[in-house]
């Protein structure tokens, strides 16, 4: 018989067929709710069209999987914080070195000039970058939390499942 399984995604629900999938009759040592569960969380990741990191598709347990990107996610999430934490400094800087060219000039124009300076956008989009980086990681995070919640409520119908 042929397993469809809704999913939702943040575009739309849609339905995805699997393919033909083995009669439970047939694998009585692997509850359907196991199998659903495989099954699933590749289906998830392929039919939201998401991309989902290296360490989320691996063997690795979910714990390994978590530790890892959570590193990752500390190291991206310290570098952006930095980033924003001293851009006042970094234009204040900015605005010196204009100052220090043209003792006459305004606080505020050198501020404008400095915030007009093709550097200073490259810099901010930089920051940016940094944390958009960051926030990628942390929803990777999630979404090993979600993976982790889902395979335990899976496991937790099964075990119900064989005592009836």
């Amino acid at each position: 018989m042929d397993l469809i399984l809704p999913i939702h995604s943040t575009r739309s629900a849609r339905l995805i067929r699997l393919g033909t999938f083995q009669a439970r009759q047939q694998t009585p040592a692997v509850p359907a709710a196991i199998v659903v569960v495989v099954v699933s969380t590749v289906v998830v990741a392929l039919a939201t069209g998401e991309a989902v990191g290296e360490e989320t598709r691996s063997n690795l347990p979910l714990s390994e999987q978590y530790r890892v990107i959570a590193k990752r996610w500390v190291d991206q999430d310290d570098a952006a914080r930095l980033l924003e934490e001293t851009k006042s400094a970094v234009l204040e800087e900015r605005k010196n070195r204009l100052i220090e060219t043209d003792p006459k000039m305004a606080d505020s124009h050198a501020e404008r000039q400095a915030k007009a300076d093709p550097e200073w956008h490259e810099w901010v989009k930089n920051m940016v970058k940094q944390r958009t980086e960051a926030n990628r990681l942390k929803v990777q995070l999630e979404y090993i939390r979600m993976r982790h919640s889902e395979q335990q409520s899976f496991e937790a119908t099964a075990r119900a499942e064989m005592k009836l």
